[in-house]
């Protein structure tokens, strides 16, 4: 955690402490405020091994600073022992000793001992009962949580590093720009009395290729399998380096790696100076650099303390070199202020700071640029923030927060966290830690990856990496974070329902629909994927049909998330379906760069009030939302350039989903009044219309996703006619949402097989999804009420599979078939469980419909 701020700090001038009456002590409070805590560690030791005249509080205060100076450089397993010793202290004693306490639960879980740290939180919270003591307890009570997922990443040592400091990295035109704390060509050795390490520079590869080979490993490098740990005892003082206590080396075929195996250049001398330079990012296209310093000559900030803190400097690229440095306008020598991460269009600038007024140790904070003036920077809130350490923010292409903390729970250490931004710097999603492998036990920061998240790097200390801070690369081949607990709880009349069986799929994945069966006590274990929204349904014949949509966005990333569920008894087996929503579109499209409509009832009349209406763009991943008023109208901002996703969601009503496509794509829908037999209803009446449903209501301005095509490269009313002519199903009249009923796929009982009578009928349908290429449906199957509720949904579940198959066989994408088994839930007569009906009235509830999901894009 000291990286970024704290480590920064020079002492230039003596602070003031209280005098113990002890000269050694007062020497040793002196050096501590001057924050030379390596002197601190080898004079406490000294004299806790030879001073036996020390009385209780002298002996106290020598513990403390030589405890807290081994956690200030991060030298966490030496910590543990004075802590220990602290906490002891602590418990028999009327003071509150809670840093101590959260310390040594921090330096526990830093040494990976997650259950005594789990403990340690408990006296932390007994002491003084907080939300964050719980937290942390929590998530070292269920640590699997953040390691579940950890195949999902693979990561990479890279050849640049050193035995010194080497982390955040940052893209500058082919290569990469990062911080290093290696030996420069000069006879002069500078360190600084934190730990004895050089100070920190900016160095630069030129060619970021090099990090990596064809098969994905490194070049010339090494997998975290190669690195050997060596024994602490064989280490010397001189080990230690920025930020970190006598940690571990590896071992090659070479021996000890002291040099890195691929060489780097200092990046600028003009940047670089006699102190520290930290984090920086371009901008511009390159021709401008923000980066972290501390302050220098007539760049300097005076302060109350004398110490000489970082700040944010600029500087633009000339013919002779970097020059034009200043100061960030909000630089102050009382705080410092780093670490500078741009939002995609460059006009909002995410930093670090320590500034009064925040909630903890470091915060991040942002500036927006306005008529070329830097604006009073804004703290970014709570969800971000906490009364730890908040630092090393970086933004992606799709406005993805990264960042570490040490205020959040995690693995220990610094973890790297993500949450996702709106277009002004707000936050628009729930916060997540990364887990395993990205995050250990140690300090893991530094961040900079792709817009997918598929690869890029990041800073860790874990042992794995030598004596100090490096560098690491990562690959990505499965889900960015992994599934989450919850547990789903199923009651009626505030009593569990035992052994229902129910089915969910993720929107994004209608395709992969999963079933659930409820245990003794209405509950199932579930696993579902952060960030997203599943369809839940309950139907039972004892039971009104329950539909249910649960929504990820924030959801725990070590608590078990419940999921509450209450049914209501029916005795009508008959249940209804849900309504059905119809997503009206604004027929002017003069303007491409937005989408707005009305939501309407499924017969199209009626505007929908309280709709969830989701517009995901597909470029970025970013959901835009809104909620429908009585008017039922929605309107986005739409980037014509990019494909989008539009979802309908309201509780007690049909999903309703379309696939937008980018602007060059779009096939512009007319309003046709074309005439047609209805008798694609399958009502075998004759009865003619002059125009679809939807087109009905042209004079309002939207229109329906059930039109026929018209317009440029679309097909004539006269094709669309003839399309429909010889079928049971008319697009024209038909929308989404709609069921239609095969009329001719029977089956035998308990036979799932396909006779040639129904596959006639389904070459029908064949023909009408080959017209339209981007219809999508979902199949439902459906059985008699003789046998097991359990048996009749398999077998349904099979009959569809079948229908789905035959389609598939003829060419029909899989993706754009669902197939649902409903078992014997929604029969159409009164042939329930216990009435005795004929065979022919039997067979009527043996069939097969589907309903419409997509009829062609819009």
């Amino acid at each position: 955690m000291n990286r970024l701020l704290t480590s920064f700090f020079i002492l230039i001038s003596c602070m003031s402490f209280a005098q113990s009456g002890n000269w050694q002590v007062d020497k040793l409070a002196k050096d501590y405020a001057k924050l030379s805590y390596q002197r601190v560690i080898s004079d406490a030791k000294g004299i806790l091994r030879r001073d036996s005249s020390l009385d209780e509080e002298q002996k106290k205060e020598v513990l403390s600073k030589l405890a807290y100076s081994l956690y200030n450089i991060n030298d966490y397993k030496q910590a543990e022992e004075y802590f220990s010793t602290l906490a002891s202290l602590v418990r028999g004693s009327t003071e509150s000793g809670n840093d101590i306490l959260e310390k040594y639960a921090k330096v526990l879980a830093g040494n990976g001992k997650y259950e005594q740290s789990s403990n340690v939180w408990s006296e932390y919270g007994a002491k003084s009962p907080n939300t964050r003591a719980d937290d942390f307890k929590a998530l070292q009570s269920n640590i699997q949580a953040l390691k579940r997922n950890s195949s999902s990443y693979q990561t990479y040592y890279l050849p640049i590093n050193t035995n010194n400091a080497d982390f955040s990295p940052t893209k500058y035109n082919d290569g990469l720009v990062f911080v290093s704390a290696r030996a420069k060509n000069s006879p002069i050795k500078r360190v600084f009395a934190w730990d004895y390490s050089p100070f920190l520079d900016l160095f630069f590869i030129d060619n970021e290729k090099q990090l990596e080979t064809e098969d994905g490993s490194m070049g010339a490098g090494l997998s975290s399998s190669d690195l050997d740990e060596v024994a602490l005892d064989n280490l010397t003082t001189d080990s230690y380096s920025a930020n970190d206590g006598p940690t571990l080396s590896f071992k090659t075929a070479m021996g000890f790696q002291t040099k890195p195996q691929l060489a780097s250049d200092e990046f600028s001398g003009k940047l670089n100076s006699s102190y520290h330079e930290g984090p920086c990012q371009f901008f511009e296209n390159g021709e401008r650099v923000i980066f972290t310093r501390n302050g220098i000559k007539n760049l300097s900030y005076e302060s109350d303390d004398g110490l000489n803190r970082v700040h944010l400097y600029l500087a633009k690229k000339t013919t002779r070199g970097w020059a034009n440095l200043e100061g960030f306008p909000f630089n102050d020598g009382n705080y410092s202020t780093g670490h500078p991460a741009f939002m995609p269009g460059e006009k909002i600038l995410f930093f670090v700071s320590d500034m009064p007024g925040g909630y903890g140790g470091t915060d991040i904070y942002y500036s927006k640029l306005e008529n070329e003036q830097w604006q009073t920077p804004q703290n970014a809130g709570s969800d971000i923030n906490t009364d730890g350490n908040e630092m090393f923010p970086f933004i992606d292409e799709s406005s993805i927060l990264y960042f570490s903390s040490d205020g959040h729970p995690g693995l220990g250490g610094l973890d790297l966290f993500t949450i996702t931004l709106d277009e002004n710097g707000n936050v628009a999603s729930g916060l997540h830690n990364l887990g395993e492998p990205l995050n250990s036990s140690s300090d893991d920061f530094g961040i900079l990856s792709d817009k997918d998240f598929t690869k890029g790097y990041f800073s860790s200390n874990r042992k794995r990496g030598g004596s100090d801070d490096d560098i690491y690369r990562f690959t990505r081949t499965g889900d960015k974070l992994g599934c989450k607990d919850a547990l789903l709880s199923v009651i009626t009349d505030e009593k569990p329902i035992a052994d229902l069986e129910f089915f969910y799929y993720e929107l994004s994945d209608k395709d992969n629909v999963k079933k659930g069966k409820t245990d003794a006590k209405g509950q199932m274990a579930l696993c579902l994927n952060a960030e997203s929204i599943y369809y839940f349904e309950f139907a039972d014949e004892s039971y009104v049909t329950n539909q249910k949509y649960i929504d990820t966005k924030g959801i725990s990333d070590y608590r078990v998330n419940p999921i509450d569920i209450v049914l209501e008894k029916t005795q009508d087996a008959n249940i209804l379906r849900p309504q059905v929503l119809v997503m009206g579109r604004e027929k002017d499209l003069s303007r491409i760069d937005k989408y707005r409509g009305v939501i309407f009832l499924g017969d199209m009349e009626k505007p929908v009030e309280g709709v969830r209406v989701r517009f995901v763009n597909k470029c970025t991943g970013r959901a835009s939302e809104v909620v429908t008023s009585r008017d039922g109208k929605y309107s986005f901002d739409r980037d014509p350039a990019c494909d989008y996703e539009f979802i309908a969601i309201k509780s007690g009503f049909a999903t309703n989903y379309e696939f937008v496509p980018m602007e060059d794509k779009r096939v512009i829908r007319g309003n046709p009044s074309v005439s047609s037999n209805s008798s694609s209803r399958g009502s075998g009446s004759n009865s003619s219309s002059s125009s679809s449903s939807s087109s009905s209501r042209s004079g309002s301005g939207t229109v329906g996703s059930s039109l026929g095509k018209s317009g440029s490269g679309s097909s004539s009313s006269s094709d669309v006619s003839k399309r429909s002519s010889n079928s049971f199903f008319d697009p024209r009249i038909f929308k989404v949402g709609d069921f239609v009923k095969l009329d001719n796929i029977y089956y035998e009982t308990k036979d799932f097989s396909l006779a040639s009578a129904a596959q006639k009928d389904l070459d029908q349908l064949i023909l009408v999804m080959e017209s339209y290429s981007d219809m999508v449906i979902e199949i439902f199957s459906h059985t008699d009420s003789r046998g097991t509720l359990k048996s009749n949904l398999l077998l349904s579940q099979k009959r569809a599979d079948d229908v789905k198959a035959y389609l598939v066989r003829k060419g029909i994408a899989s993706s754009r078939i669902k197939a649902v088994g409903m078992g014997e839930k929604y029969p159409v007569n009164k042939c329930k469980d216990g009435v005795q009906c004929t065979e022919a009235e039997y067979r009527r509830n043996r069939r097969t419909e589907f309903k419409i999901l997509q009829i062609e894009r819009i």
